[in-house]
């Protein structure tokens, strides 16, 4: 099974609009991939729901046991240095290292940039699709 690291952009934005971020949750939310997921990962999300959205407690924390329903919890327990253009993104890389996954999918462009490092690829939601179309049949 394809195994994926959702950056929290795209939580948010499959959370909140229609579009491929939506789309690559519905994948994760049928079984049709696997998606791995960190405490860091989840402080963040939990975070830009209350700060960004102004969402209270009770709803961001109904909407992260929502996301903890259809990903694995996993706890990252080394760090391999990668030159981040946003340090905040060692998380999503330390996730993907500690899952063995095969992607990152992210809107991100720092992450973006970085296209392919150790054993995985960092895909937009777009990308991810298209890949996943063939891999998943």
């Amino acid at each position: 099974m394809i195994r994926v690291i959702f950056d929290t952009n795209v939580y948010l934005s499959g959370l909140f609009w229609a579009g491929n971020p939506r789309k690559c949750i519905a994948l994760a939310k049928l079984n049709k991939i696997q998606t791995f997921i960190s405490h860091e990962i989840i402080e963040e999300i939990r975070s830009k729901l209350r700060k960004k959205f102004d969402l209270s407690v009770k709803d961001s924390n109904f909407i992260v046991d929502t996301i903890l329903s259809y990903t694995t919890m996993i706890n990252p327990t080394q760090s391999l240095y990668v030159p981040l253009n946003d340090p905040d993104d060692q998380k999503f890389i330390d996730c993907a290292l500690a899952s063995n996954s095969h992607f990152i999918v992210s809107g991100d462009r720092h992450l973006l940039s970085l296209e392919k490092i150790f054993n995985f690829s960092i895909l937009k939601p777009t990308e991810f699709l298209l890949k996943c179309h063939f891999l998943i049949q």
